[in-house]
């Protein structure tokens, strides 16, 4: 399987007959409009996504914000790219502040019917508090590690101490 020269990650063989053997036992063709089907995508990363002060050098602006709306879904090859609009709250890298846009990759696919998502990520959901790193003008989020939800108490101070001092 040949995939588009400007894709960011790649599918291993086992993922790939994984999702066909999903899609084919659950009698989702292309073709049928029931339920959505999930695509989970697997990832290799030029750099520890995982690790604070890495992530820190690597993204332009990193701060904490509140998703206020959700816009469009662009349907890009390989992978969607959904537009959030967040109020940030706080911001540890950068000087971003008031309401900006966000980019995540991943969300749902009208054209294939499908829910796409990076292992272990989630779609940002609509009055929820996250933690964000991001790249560009156009506030390209970091998957996984850039875009963690902050739903326990107290976590949203942990994670600024963190980053506040990965970012020096």
């Amino acid at each position: 399987m040949t995939m588009p020269s400007r894709t960011p990650f790649r599918l291993g063989l086992p993922a790939v007959g994984v999702i066909a053997g999903v899609a084919a036992l659950s009698g989702c063709a292309p073709g049928d409009r029931g339920e959505p089907r999930t695509e989970v995508v697997h990832a290799s990363w030029a750099f520890d996504i995982r690790d604070p002060e890495v992530v820190a050098g690597r993204m332009d602006d990193i701060f904490i914000g509140k998703v206020v709306s959700a816009g469009d879904v662009e349907s890009d090859d390989p992978m969607p790219k959904a537009t959030f609009t967040v109020e940030v709250a706080s911001s540890i890298k950068g000087d971003e502040k008031g309401t900006i846009d966000v980019v995540q990759e991943g969300g749902f696919d009208e054209s294939e019917n499908a829910v796409y998502t990076f292992e272990g990520d989630r779609l940002l959901e609509v009055g929820k508090t996250y933690f964000f790193a991001s790249r560009g003008a156009k506030h390209q989020l970091l998957p996984i590690t850039g875009d963690r939800l902050l739903d326990e108490e107290g976590e949203a101070s942990k994670v600024t101490a963190t980053y506040e001092a990965a970012v020096g």
